[in-house]
């Protein structure tokens, strides 16, 4: 619980014939005090995949997250209803990078942000299921730029689910898919999601 930096390079978390991953999960925290903005964790290449269910939690710690393929956990017959997760949970001076990565065909999948400031760029989302949207921002900015979503099967919150100011730009989002009873609330199902207190909604000039 008293990680300052941590740095993981070129890590294999996998299934295979022999070891199965149920459950598994790497977690870092860093709770030795509240002055955030000082600790890191760095995750530099590496594959992460065919996992029956994996997770990585990091704590208090701004994070750089760049080129790792995560891809076909969760596809098993383990628990189809336990999260195939990153979750990253900071302060306001932490901020979050995740860059030149793949995500793809994971079931119940998602990236949870809370954080002060973070970008996701030159990524790719395909074929992924998630009932509680791909991407979970919470904090002061985000900006995805630069990636690709296509063909994930969402649940009702959508695609992107945010609470904070939040760009998306430059970016390739097509053929999303819906797998939900729609219940006549009233209230409309996107593709794209947007929910919070105080939302700034552009125009198109902007």
């Amino acid at each position: 619980k008293y990680i300052k930096n941590a740095l993981i390079q070129n890590i294999r978390i996998h299934n295979n014939s022999i070891d199965n991953n149920t459950r598994g999960a790497l977690s870092f925290f860093n709770n030795s005090n509240f002055s955030t903005g000082i600790s890191e964790f760095k995750m530099l290449g590496g594959v992460i995949e065919k996992n029956e269910s994996i997770a990585i939690n990091i704590v208090g710690m701004s994070t750089y997250i760049n080129g790792i393929s995560f891809e076909k956990n969760g596809i098993g017959d383990f628990d189809s209803d336990i999260a195939n997760s990153i979750q990253v949970i900071g302060g306001q001076n932490d901020v979050v990078k995740i860059e030149n990565s793949n995500f793809s065909q994971n079931n119940n999948f998602r990236i949870t942000l809370v954080n002060g400031q973070g970008s996701i760029s030159e990524s790719n989302f395909v074929k992924n299921r998630s009932d509680q949207g791909v991407l979970q921002l919470y904090g002061i900015e985000h900006k995805v730029y630069n990636s690709k979503f296509e063909r994930n099967e969402l649940g009702s919150v959508g695609l992107i689910f945010a609470h904070s100011d939040v760009t998306l730009t430059d970016s390739y989002v097509v053929h999303q898919y819906f797998n939900f009873e729609r219940v006549e609330t009233g209230i409309p199902y996107y593709s794209f999601a947007i929910y919070g207190e105080a939302l700034r909604v552009p125009t198109f000039e902007e």
